[in-house]
């Protein structure tokens, strides 16, 4: 998951790719250039004052959301112990199998006999060791 520190990092190189500077985008949203550094220096602001540089820079959340999940490193290869959970677990297999497909929770469920509550065990699985919230 993305943190605040990875948006505004995100910011601050699109700012830069659109050629504005900290007083530029100060004079655009009627503040002091000294309060648009310090609040990029410590890289903590609201969402709404995130919207309001995505304003100036005629972007929209999900466009920086994009960008900053873009930029996360990709895993190439499970661990020992992922591939034996996969190998000893033929649901969560094939869940896997269908979430790396791209399939919806929604999809996977209809197609296959398995219940919601196992697809929501198998999706648990394959994405704990990920440290992702759990769910479909």
């Amino acid at each position: 998951m993305s943190t605040t520190q990875d948006l505004v990092t995100a910011l601050k190189a699109e700012l830069k790719a659109a050629g504005i500077t900290y007083a530029d985008l100060a004079q655009q949203l009627g503040m002091a250039e000294s309060s648009i550094k310090r609040i990029f220096a410590k890289a903590d602001m609201p969402l709404s004052r995130i919207d309001e540089v995505l304003r100036v820079l005629k972007m929209d959340f999900a466009d920086l959301a994009r960008k900053v999940a873009d930029a996360q490193p990709l895993r190439r290869e499970l661990t020992h112990e992922q591939e034996a959970a996969l190998i000893a677990d033929r649901k969560l297999l094939l869940v896997a199998i269908c979430a790396l497909s791209q399939w919806t929770f929604e999809q996977i469920v209809a197609t296959y006999t398995l219940t919601e509550a196992e697809c929501v065990k198998c999706w648990c699985s394959s994405t704990s060791s990920a440290s992702s919230s759990c769910g479909p």
